[in-house]
């Protein structure tokens, strides 16, 4: 097929100064994501506190049960009797709202994460996962984060 005879569709911008505004502030929240990713931490934080509290049945992987033995020896050291808990600090640090001692919230222009700096926490999280992430959650996420940077709307929790 001749170059001149190929099919060519032709886009026009009629109010260029508009556009060069909406794209400079669709750079401008794409380069400070900051409000969208404080939304999406916030139900991070809460997603994290239901699995723990429901012991990972509220994203669909219910935690693997303590041992009997580890469950009796707990008991008979007045600790807690709560699958990967003992004294709690695994507990308060998943729960916290604010970062601080063991629990880690970090949040910049273009990223965020929750978590926790327990050392036991890595060998506990070798037989259950202890945060997760769900697909319909990470879809959730991304279309926040799109609509952010193409609106500047910001969803309400």
């Amino acid at each position: 097929m001749a170059k001149g005879n190929v099919p060519r569709l032709k886009l026009y911008i009629e109010d260029e100064d508009r556009t060069s505004e909406e794209l400079a502030a669709i750079g401008a929240r794409a380069r400070d994501a900051k409000p969208v990713m404080r939304l999406i931490q916030a139900l991070m934080m809460e997603s994290s506190a239901e699995q723990f509290l429901s012991e990972g049945a509220s994203v669909g992987e219910p935690w693997k049960r303590d041992t009997d033995e580890w469950t009796e020896r707990k008991q008979k050291e007045g600790l807690s009797d709560g699958t990967l808990e003992r004294r709690g600090d695994l507990r308060s640090a998943m729960l916290a709202k604010t970062s601080g001692g063991a629990s880690i919230r970090r949040l910049s222009k273009q990223s965020t994460s929750v978590g926790v700096r327990i050392y036991y926490a890595r060998f506990a999280g070798k037989k259950r996962r202890l945060l997760t992430m769900t697909v319909p959650q990470q879809d959730k996420y991304a279309s926040m984060m799109i609509d952010y940077i193409l609106t500047g709307r910001l969803a309400k929790l």
